[in-house]
């Protein structure tokens, strides 16, 4: 009887590990969550069945949410506009040349957007394709960061790794709000991508870091990324942020000339990856354009912020006009 009984315990145990053994094989979704196993994981919609060992980013701003999270090391190719100095290092490609990216010998790719043929392409080879959308606000930057973390190391490890860094971010954005001086009046801006309609709209990310600096996105009711010149003479705003070759054009085009921006000499031109990379670049843009809204806040009568300690090799308090990018 007890040789029975041992051997029936020994069959249902066999069982158990055959069936556990089926289960950690199945991917798990990280869609409401992190989950106990890191692979195979699905991001997406996409199956990843292992940690992926040599990655390319077809994307900046993806790009930059690597960095943010320290996951650099993964990456072993990159497109032409991924040009952070951390990333000099790597091979360059064309987002559009996915030949040398199958020669590159990767097994993921990172990219926002891909044409459906260089993406089958790609797939056809035996790679990975992840196709991530930009974040529009903060809890969609959690996901961003989320899906990347997880795609890059395991479905709990990476995506406790990517939701942690993506909320410190917005956190340094909470100390940095409160910098901004308190009024009784709307300070309107806009950030102007091209002078022939382009811009950032209420369902990008951009409007949302106005905000955190007090300031109000004249284009927040529209869409799209687009407005047309009545939109922005009507709205007449206080400030107008650009890239230095827009402002150039502005500044010559005589339709602009009545604006009160354009009178008033408040036409910024700042870095053109402040509002296209998601990573650490996100807080930079904040610090640099709050000093130029504010340059009447000085070292004396601003409060005090203090940078935390993992975007930033040192903590130091100082006014927004004083604060440099976070390297």
């Amino acid at each position: 009887m007890k040789k029975w009984m041992r051997c029936a315990a020994a069959v249902v145990l066999s069982v158990l590990v055959a069936f556990s053994a089926t289960a950690c094989s199945q991917p798990a979704n990280i869609e409401s969550g992190a989950v106990s196993q890191e692979y195979p994981v699905t991001v997406n919609e996409v199956t990843l069945n292992a940690k992926p060992q040599k990655v390319a980013v077809l994307s900046g701003s993806l790009a930059d949410v690597v960095l943010a999270m320290g996951y650099e090391t993964s990456l072993s190719l990159a497109s032409d506009d991924c040009t952070q100095s951390d990333l000099q290092v790597l091979p360059k490609v064309s987002a559009t040349d996915a030949q040398s990216v199958i020669s590159a010998g990767v097994d993921l790719v990172l990219a926002e957007t891909m044409d459906d043929s260089e993406k089958q392409t790609l797939e056809n080879a035996g790679i990975t394709v992840l196709l991530l959308t930009r974040a529009k606000n903060r809890e969609d930057f959690e996901r961003l960061y989320a899906q990347v973390g997880t795609a890059l190391n395991g479905g709990s490890t990476g995506y406790n790794v990517g939701v942690k860094a993506a909320q410190k971010i917005f956190s340094s954005l909470d100390d940095l709000s409160r910098l901004a001086p308190e009024s009784n009046t709307v300070v309107t801006t806009c950030y102007i991508s091209d002078v022939n309609g382009s811009a950032v709209t209420g369902d990008e990310l951009g409007s949302v870091m106005m905000s955190y600096i007090g300031l109000t996105n004249i284009f927040k009711g529209l869409t799209g990324g687009t407005f047309t010149f009545d939109d922005l003479r009507l709205s007449d705003p206080t400030m107008i942020f650009c890239s230095e070759d827009v402002r150039g054009q502005i500044m010559q085009d005589a339709q602009y000339a009545n604006l009160s921006a354009v009178k008033n000499g408040r036409v910024y031109a700042v870095d053109p990856n402040y509002m296209n990379w998601q990573g650490k670049t996100v807080y930079n843009a904040c610090i640099d354009m709050m000093g130029l809204a504010y340059p009447e806040l000085t070292e004396e009568n601003s409060a005090a912020l203090e940078l935390d300690s993992e975007l930033s090799e040192t903590e130091a308090t100082a006014s927004p006009s004083e604060l440099h990018p976070i390297c």
